[in-house]
């Protein structure tokens, strides 16, 4: 009886496995971008111009948001015009925006990167420049060459500035080759981190786990009487 109860110990394992299948399919993921905003007065002309200002000052504002998909208030520019985030209104002309995130992959293959901006940008993965468009420009949408990303999570970098008049940022991709924005292809680019689902298993685990244990020792206290019973009335004979 008691052997049995000590092999129950690896059910534990296999509770957790199902915990995690379900956590994973009913929990989505949380996911951010970190967006710092620059600004000290210079005026903006190019990349170049907003990665100094980026490299010499500190951030006058950030933001945490799920996707690249910022405008100012009054302006309805963009493929993705309902999930919009506003630019702070801290931040005005001139100002530059640093972002970086994770990107999951989880279907390898060729991916086609949209931006729509006005004005410049630079997206970078894994460090390397996938699109730019250094000069200032009027609201408009630039399909990107393809490039292959493997299954897994891959860095992502994106330099915009803003110099006056309209401003948006907005990155989107879709999986295969595209020389054009497609609405029903592309969507936007999202970010990831530590899914809720991972800490909600580890808590699943460790109650479970407790809850082996406490069963364990309180199947030893119920067995251990009748060991000392069966021992007396063994004894008894001989005394």
């Amino acid at each position: 009886m008691n052997g049995a109860r000590e092999r129950n110990p690896y059910l534990t394992g296999l509770l957790v496995l199902i915990a995690q299948l379900v956590l994973s399919a009913f929990v989505p993921a949380y996911a951010t971008y970190t967006v710092f905003y620059y600004q000290d007065g210079r005026t903006l002309n190019s990349i170049a111009d907003a990665e100094a200002l980026i490299a010499s000052t500190t951030p006058v504002a950030v933001q945490t948001l799920p996707q690249l998909n910022i405008a100012e208030v009054s302006t309805n520019d963009g493929n993705f015009r309902s999930s919009v985030t506003p630019v702070p209104l801290s931040v005005q002309s001139n100002y530059a925006i640093f972002a970086q995130g994770t990107l999951p992959i989880t279907t390898a293959g060729d991916y086609t990167f949209n931006i729509f901006s006005d004005d410049g940008f630079s997206l970078r993965i894994n460090g390397a420049e996938v699109a730019v468009h250094d000069r200032p420009r009027a609201p408009r949408s630039s399909t990107e060459s393809s490039i292959y990303l493997p299954l897994g999570s891959h860095d992502i970098e994106v330099v915009y500035y803003e110099r006056t008049g309209r401003a948006v940022l907005e990155v989107s991709h879709a999986l295969g080759n595209f020389s054009n924005f497609n609405a029903s292809a592309f969507a936007l680019t999202t970010s990831s981190a530590p899914e809720p689902s991972q800490w909600a298993l580890m808590i699943v685990s460790f109650i479970l786990v407790g809850w082996r244990r406490k069963t364990l020792k309180t199947g030893r206290r119920q067995a251990e009487p009748e060991v000392l019973s069966s021992f007396k009335i063994a004894s008894s004979p001989a005394l």
